[in-house]
């Protein structure tokens, strides 16, 4: 399949009351349920005037109800993932480059974004926290110019494979920043990637303490979602007291978080060896950054279990990935091809079509 939206839609159909999406705060979403929000909120974007032709804001903060937004958004129309420490300068900028035609703001935001955003004449959504329901409410704001079309009056466009399913903006470690699209297609190559190595299947959890706006936290749960597991979201920011609580209460059969995370967990299951008692626990992978030889041993042995490092530069995907199994041999692949093309950017770091993303 080449759609996120299928790889759910194919589950809700066949696994409906399996779980798909859950957190310590908030009740968890069945695939049935997930699949139902999904086109619920690719209606009111499409009544909205929104759809693949058209550009969303998503100010994204760690939970599980961004979560569930981030792919009801990038299901529908290209978005772009914006963090919360994003300045009002750099937001405008995001907003007038990209021509974004929506906002859609998480809670507790600083205000600029929805001032930037008014003062740019864009709609907002604002999505509200539910305990009961790990998918949210979105709402319009009263103060933004909210104007809900017709949706019998117009057929909206719908994304195909290689169109947008989100677009990051890039750390600018390896150039100056950019907004990198990563398309349909090109997610679904990454969830049959990691699906062959990690060997998913529908008994699978995994934990993603990492950052939504980051492309690992955007992508880790399309990749288990492809095989029919659970996906298990924060709270809100990191904390590794509720990372215990989830290990407890989920089971987890992996996890995925950058090194920094990973040894804030290594040191916390060092004090508490007993957490590992009853662990399910079959992989450990990094996102975000390289993880470090040193890192790797420690976890293997820490945690019994496969240790997975992988690394690309948001440009190109994935560049390398290695894992340390529990007997402490390597394995390495390098340059392996995920994609179907190779785009070489000039000096500058154009694209050679001319096309600034």
């Amino acid at each position: 399949m080449m759609m996120v939206w299928d790889t759910i839609a194919q589950q809700a159909e066949f696994r409906p009351d399996a779980i798909a999406i859950a957190a310590l705060d908030a009740q968890a979403l069945t695939y049935s349920q997930f699949f139902a929000h999904l086109k619920m909120v690719r209606q009111a974007l499409h009544d909205l005037g929104i759809d693949a032709d058209r550009r969303i804001a998503l100010l994204t903060q760690d939970g599980v109800q961004t979560a569930v937004t981030m792919v009801a958004c990038c299901c529908t129309a290209p978005t772009i993932m914006v963090g919360p420490n994003t300045t009002a300068i750099e937001f405008d900028t995001i907003l007038r480059r990209a021509g974004v035609a929506l906002v859609v703001l998480g809670p507790s935001l600083p205000d600029h974004f929805a001032k930037t955003a008014m003062a740019a004449g864009l709609p907002i959504l604002r999505l509200t926290r539910s305990p009961s329901d790990a998918a949210g409410v979105l709402q319009p704001d009263r103060q933004s110019d909210y104007a809900p079309g017709n949706a019998s009056e117009t057929v909206r466009r719908l994304p195909t494979p290689d169109d947008p399913f989100t677009i990051i903006m890039s750390s600018g470690t390896t150039g100056r920043p950019k907004m990198v699209p990563r398309t349909h297609r090109k997610i679904m190559a990454l969830a049959s990637m990691f699906g062959s190595y990690l060997e998913y299947g529908p008994d699978d959890v995994i934990i993603v303490p990492t950052p939504i706006h980051l492309s690992d936290g955007a992508y880790a749960g399309s990749q288990i979602w492809a095989a029919g597991g659970m996906a298990v979201y924060n709270s809100g920011e990191f904390a590794v007291t509720e990372f215990v609580e989830q290990f407890r209460r989920f089971l987890p059969t992996g996890f995925v978080g950058s090194p920094t995370l990973h040894r804030a967990i290594a040191r916390e299951f060092e004090t508490s060896p007993e957490l590992l008692d009853s662990s399910r626990l079959r992989f450990v992978r990094s996102g975000t950054d390289a993880m470090a030889p040193e890192l790797m041993a420690r976890l293997a042995a820490q945690f019994q279990c496969n240790v997975f490092s992988y690394y690309g530069a948001s440009e190109t995907g994935c560049l390398a990935l290695r894992w340390l199994d529990h007997n402490h041999l390597p394995t390495t692949f390098l340059g392996e091809s995920v994609f179907e093309g190779l785009c070489v950017l000039d000096g500058r770091g154009n694209h050679p079509s001319g096309r600034d993303w």
